[in-house]
């Protein structure tokens, strides 16, 4: 068992395996599935008020229900409560946060940032960037999702699982370690043109990044020996269908990046640089899903009717039973898809949005072998519409005992019981959906600020070879949101935790180091450059390694 297959099973325990005990079916296989954008245009057959249950849900909850009955709804939700206590897991949101986990634009980082050359050129760089964690304010999953709380382990140590000798708790603490890493890779290619006082630039990166999930060696072994799952005859095809729920890749173009500028200093020993920089919002993806899946295209909120997965589950009748097991894990691995689509959902660029950047870059010449450079850049973000998850605002006494215990008659009166439990059940039904699958929104954000500082000496050494070492500071201000709208309608943000998917601020504190080797011409020269960044510190954002290999042609 690879770290990757461990992952997915640790998602499907986290997801279902907390809520009932199945048996997840090998072989899945789902339809076309619609995006998130898609979503938003069908959804008004999917949202659920818990003040005001919808009759659509209870339409199709009674639609669903076994022709033959052998159990009452109140039978039923005393089953849920005195073997489950669903409403005592539903009571905390699975999920702590669910904006985007952060990142940066790629043509932002130290390593392969353009200061504005003295000379055109053309320029091809390769580079590499790996972040181990993408969690930023946490070293694991535990930190995105509550399910690792002990009192919420009390709480899923479900009898029902004991009664088939499954330790849920133990289970899911063998997946707590789980973490998300990050990969890009691919070429920045820059052309650089000097006329007079003045300089233009293009910059336009085109790469490829996969994220996926990963769990210490340890953790590996642990859950090898503990043998809660089987392991398979074709190992290489049980990775490819696994790699569709612990893995995501994207290939294509960056965001497009124009400069202007001037030399408002130019002498031998001193040059001021004030320009303009324009980043347009040309990503474009040329393949999704090569190795693994593209979550926001498989990403479906689904509805789990309880009432009928209980009836058919405490079936006598085995293809009643086996339709229970379907069900449930048909709804598992939806929620797969959804962790996939808050987790490891990659992006290229800046969520298409334009920016305009200013900034100013000093050069001062110490001697023949010293000289020192540096940039300091301010960004503005436009404002621009994106698509979120949003957590649900919810009245913890909805989830009182006493709202669940159908065999108490001061809240469940005998006249009435049978019209309670079924309000109680459709509560529960909706609030399971929300619980695993949170609503998508349009949300508008402001326009945003970005800061960048650069410092750097270069060391000549001799006339061909070169050394740059430098001190990069990045700041990137936190999102604020004016308008969350759903079917085109506004939405009341009382109602809904708006501030659970905005991103916080985050920075970056790195060193970077370049050593380059000149090639001298007759009529060009070329330039070999290789190096790297190292994080010092970061907050609200995972630490990340680059290198990258550069070739340039001054003409």
């Amino acid at each position: 068992m690879n770290m990757r297959k461990t992952s997915l099973c640790g998602i499907c325990c986290l997801l279902f395996l907390c809520i009932f005990s199945t048996t997840v079916a090998n072989d899945v296989e789902f339809n076309e599935l619609p995006t998130i954008e898609d979503l938003n245009e069908n959804r008004s057959d999917l949202e659920l008020s818990l003040d005001d249950i919808d009759s659509n849900l209870l339409e199709a909850a009674v639609q669903s229900r076994p022709a033959t009955r052998t159990s009452s709804p109140s039978d039923i939700l005393e089953l849920l409560y005195t073997q489950t206590h669903l409403n005592r897991i539903l009571k905390c949101d699975l999920y702590c946060w669910t904006y985007p986990l952060p990142t940066r634009n790629i043509i932002t980082y130290p390593s392969i940032l353009n200061f504005t050359p003295r000379q055109s050129r053309a320029g091809f760089s390769f580079f590499y960037q790996q972040m181990t964690n993408v969690f930023p304010w946490c070293s694991n999953i535990g930190g995105y999702i509550n399910l690792f709380d002990l009192s919420l382990m009390r709480e899923i140590d479900l009898e029902i699982a004991r009664e088939r000798n499954i330790d849920i708790p133990k289970t899911i603490s063998l997946f707590k370690n789980a973490r998300v890493e990050q990969r890009r890779v691919g070429f920045l290619f820059d052309l650089w043109k000097k006329y007079k006082w003045f300089n233009f630039g293009l910059e336009l990166p085109f790469y490829a990044v996969e994220r996926n999930y990963n769990l210490p060696e340890e953790d590996i072994l642990e859950i090898k020996s503990s043998d809660v799952f089987e392991s398979s005859d074709n190992p290489k095809a049980e990775e490819k269908a696994i790699h569709q729920y612990v893995l995501e890749t994207r290939l294509g173009l960056g965001d497009l990046r124009l400069s202007l500028s001037f030399d408002a200093v130019n002498t031998d020993c001193c040059r001021i640089v004030l320009g303009t920089k324009l980043t347009f919002p040309t990503t474009a993806t040329f393949a999704s899903g090569f190795i693994g899946s593209d979550f926001k295209k498989k990403v479906q909120r689904c509805y789990l009717n309880l009432e009928t997965l209980i009836e058919n589950f405490t079936s006598n009748n085995q293809q009643l039973k086996d339709q229970a097991v379907a069900d449930i894990t048909c709804f598992g691995i939806h929620g797969v898809n959804q962790f996939g689509a808050m987790l490891l959902a990659t992006q290229l660029g800046e969520n298409k949005r334009f920016q305009i950047t200013g900034y100013i870059e000093p050069t001062f010449r110490v001697d023949e072998q010293v000289t020192v450079f540096g940039s300091f850049r301010v960004n503005w973000m436009e404002p621009k519409f994106v698509s979120r998850f949003i957590l649900e605002n919810i009245a913890c006494s909805f989830f009182d005992d006493s709202n669940f215990d159908s065999s108490n008659p001061e809240y469940f009166p005998p006249d009435q019981k049978e019209q309670l439990s079924e309000q109680a059940l459709l509560f529960l039904n909706n609030r399971l959906r929300n619980w695993l699958f949170p609503c998508c929104y349009r949300v508008k954000l402001r326009a945003q600020r970005e800061y960048q500082l650069s410092a750097a000496a270069l060391l000549n050494f001799t006339g061909n070879w070169k050394v740059t070492l430098g001190y990069d500071y990045w700041y990137k201000a936190e999102e604020r949101a004016c308008i969350a709208e759903q079917c085109s309608g506004l939405v009341n943000q009382n109602c809904i935790k708006l501030d659970r998917a905005l991103q916080p601020h985050a920075s970056q504190n790195k060193i970077f180091l370049k050593l380059e080797y000149t090639k001298f011409r007759e009529s060009h020269n070329f330039i070999f450059r290789f190096g790297a960044d190292l994080p010092l510190c970061s907050t609200n954002i995972g630490d990340d390694y680059t290198a990258f290999l550069n070739f340039e042609w001054i003409f």
